[in-house]
């Protein structure tokens, strides 16, 4: 079965790009940079606790994790998916309750068009998600950027899935898009570059 996350109920690619847009807008440098401050002191506050602690190793993991998210954050724009990454990084924003996470492999590099391509699905899921996002239950998405030829992109999404419409295939300009499992509880999506 192939799935594209562009359609589904409702779609409209120009309401989309506008809203979108305005998302974009909303978002203040000031925004921006008081969240990034944030999660850095949680971050050194943690670490901080765990020396205090006594917890040498457990200071030398978060360091190798915090790490790697920042070499991916690289990567993932040095790959050319610079508005991909903006979205992951900041859809945190707007809703709290999905927690975005990423890896990047490889050296290919994406074009223009797949880094749109990939935020319009981004973003018309949350639109169709977004009633299940509550302050109580995260919904998780990982994303594994497979940066070789052909461009892979595995998506897994863990939350709650049970009454998930079918999504048609509308708009598939620059990759297929393959569902790998859907169950209650998680949703595995593979795209593949055209």
């Amino acid at each position: 079965m192939e799935w594209n996350l562009c359609a589904y109920e409702g779609y409209n690619k120009d309401t989309l790009a506008v809203e979108w847009m305005n998302v974009k807008e909303q978002l203040e440098l000031n925004e921006v940079l008081r969240a990034v401050n944030h999660d850095t002191l949680n971050r050194l506050q943690v670490m901080q606790m765990n020396l205090d602690l006594g917890r040498t190793e457990e200071v030398r993991r978060l360091i190798e994790e915090y790490s790697l998210r920042c070499q991916y954050f690289f990567r993932l724009n040095n790959a050319g998916f610079m508005q991909t990454n903006n979205w992951l990084e900041t859809i945190h924003m707007y809703h709290p309750e999905l927690k975005a996470t990423y890896e990047v492999a490889g050296t290919e590099k994406a074009t223009p068009a797949q880094d749109m391509e990939l935020v319009e699905m981004f973003q018309v899921f949350v639109l169709q998600m977004k009633q299940r996002f509550t302050g109580y239950h995260d919904q998780l998405m990982h994303v594994l950027f497979c940066m070789d030829a052909p461009l892979e992109i595995h998506i897994q999404f863990v939350g709650s899935w049970t009454d998930l419409q079918g999504i048609s295939c509308e708009r598939d300009a620059e990759f297929t898009t393959e569902v790998l499992e859907y169950t209650k509880t998680s949703l595995k999506l593979k795209l593949v570059a055209r």
